[in-house]
């Protein structure tokens, strides 16, 4: 079921697809849009389209007047496209940028997503584009990411943070980070759970070093960024340092 609070966008995202473009595009939403836990001036929106060749630089041209009316959601996810019968992916949040990638780097989750929890909104069902996925092979390639790309990146982030900087962390980051690795951990054991909620949930009850902050943010979970609890850059970090360890402890 579509959340209420995007029922406002709806018209916006079909026009965004739809206007100049001969209606040849198709949509889907997936992610925290298609639950509960989708929250207005604060959430992104995850959109799974096709969009034809011809029309992309077009299509561009109307991400930028998305992006510039004040209130519209951010757009994630990615874009499908087509050269000869070379199938191709944008990222959206990379959509002005002109480096192209095939589709196989759609990270496993999301084409599950698509497959499983999407909401379909026009054009052809997006479904149709992503094969099944079952279970173990999800375990799998989680085991992989934490290794290739969750380590890193946290290291990363975690390294070169300020701990002296006065700098708030948002809500939203937070939240986003403790999800993103709750899910991993997760689905490295074999579980699948989309929700953020219960995510957090799930690492709260896992975890007691960090339940309290953990909870602090289940909270406040439907506030907005400018409402919400915030944490300090060295809070953050610490939080970072605990996530790195447990997923450090994840074998193959």
């Amino acid at each position: 079921m579509l959340n209420k609070d995007l029922l406002p966008f709806l018209n916006s995202i079909k026009e965004l697809f739809h206007t100049e473009m001969d209606q040849q595009t198709s949509a889907c939403l997936y992610g925290s849009a298609t639950t509960e836990d989708w929250v207005a001036r604060r959430s992104d929106l995850d959109l799974f389209a096709l969009v034809p060749e011809e029309q992309i630089e077009l299509f561009g041209e109307k991400i930028k007047i998305w992006k510039s009316k004040l209130g519209n959601p951010i757009l994630d996810g990615f874009v499908l496209s087509s050269s000869g019968n070379v199938s191709m992916v944008r990222e959206f949040h990379k959509f002005e940028k002109t480096i192209w990638h095939r589709v196989s780097f759609i990270p496993l989750i999301d084409l599950w997503k698509v497959k499983n929890q999407s909401i379909y909104l026009f054009g052809q069902d997006m479904k149709t584009f992503v094969r099944d996925i079952d279970r173990e092979e999800l375990k799998d390639w989680a085991i992989k990411d934490i290794e290739n790309h969750w380590i890193p990146h946290l290291n990363a982030l975690v390294s070169g943070s300020d701990a002296s900087s006065g700098r708030k962390i948002p809500l939203s980051t937070l939240i986003s980070m403790a999800s993103g690795v709750a899910q991993m951990l997760m689905l490295a054991r074999g579980i699948i759970c989309n929700s953020k909620r219960e995510l957090l949930k799930w690492l709260a009850d896992e975890h007691i070093e960090i339940r309290e902050k953990i909870n602090l943010f289940r909270e406040d979970f439907e506030k907005s960024d400018d409402l919400a609890i915030t944490l300090s850059v060295r809070e953050a970090t610490a939080l970072g340092r605990f996530y790195l360890g447990l997923l450090r402890e994840v074998k193959r």
